[in-house]
């Protein structure tokens, strides 16, 4: 009725913005451009770029005449390391598009130096 939050956010999602720490602060308070259902979605990018950091590293490997399993490994923990460090991506276009950028192609290099490709 009063329009207040109940329940705390159990995850920190940005460490450098001080707002995250607030536990009753609902999508940075600005509930209108950013939404969270379930309150859980800190580990969705995660598992999303694990997975298809995985399946890309075997192949990349397989490709490369390497065992297709060390590139799935080192595939999956580059991805998964990614997905984590989108979380932290900035919020206006041009910083957001220059992190993703370097993300892209820190990861790209990551995997082709652990497959065996040429960086």
């Amino acid at each position: 009725m009063v329009g207040r939050f109940l329940s705390p956010d159990p995850f920190v999602q940005d460490i450098s913005n001080s707002q995250n720490f607030n536990r009753y602060c609902y999508c940075l308070n600005n509930p209108v451009k950013y939404t969270d259902p379930t309150g859980e979605f800190f580990w969705i990018p995660i598992v999303i770029g694990a997975v298809m950091g995985g399946v890309m590293g075997a192949v990349q490997a397989d490709m490369n005449r390497k065992p297709w399993h060390e590139g799935l490994n080192w595939g999956a923990l580059i991805g998964g390391a990614t997905g984590y460090l989108a979380e932290f991506a900035p919020t206006h276009w041009v910083g957001s598009t220059l992190y993703g950028a370097g993300l892209i192609a820190a990861s790209g290099g990551g995997m082709a130096y652990a497959t065996g490709g040429n960086v």
